[in-house]
């Protein structure tokens, strides 16, 4: 099996835990480019908050959509491994909200 990731996204510290986890169970890694940053342009600056789902009216697109357009650009590749949260957000159609509305919504 081949994971595919994006080196930026994770520390060389993770790469060896990740390595030293999976290679013996015979699985490669191969650095990619983050493929959302290539589908996503008008992407917002990388919030912090919670992920809340968007429906589809907002999106204009189904995360499923989302994720065969990905899976079509890496043949070859069996797992992707995406650990940026804006993209994960963006890819399963949810919203991310600061902390602090969070709290404010709680109260």
């Amino acid at each position: 099996m081949v994971l595919g990731f994006d080196p930026w996204l994770i520390t060389p510290q993770q790469y060896k835990s990740f390595y030293k986890t999976l290679s013996p169970q015979d699985i490669q890694f191969l650095g990619i480019e983050n493929p959302i940053d290539g589908l996503w342009k008008d992407q917002p600056s990388p919030p912090q908050s919670f992920a809340q789902p968007h429906t589809l009216e907002f999106t204009g697109e189904s995360s499923t959509d989302k994720r065969q357009k990905i899976a079509g650009q890496f043949k070859g590749v069996n797992r992707l491994l995406i650990t940026s949260l804006d993209s994960i957000a963006w890819l399963f159609n949810h919203e991310l909200r600061s902390l602090q509305e969070k709290r404010e919504e709680i109260r």
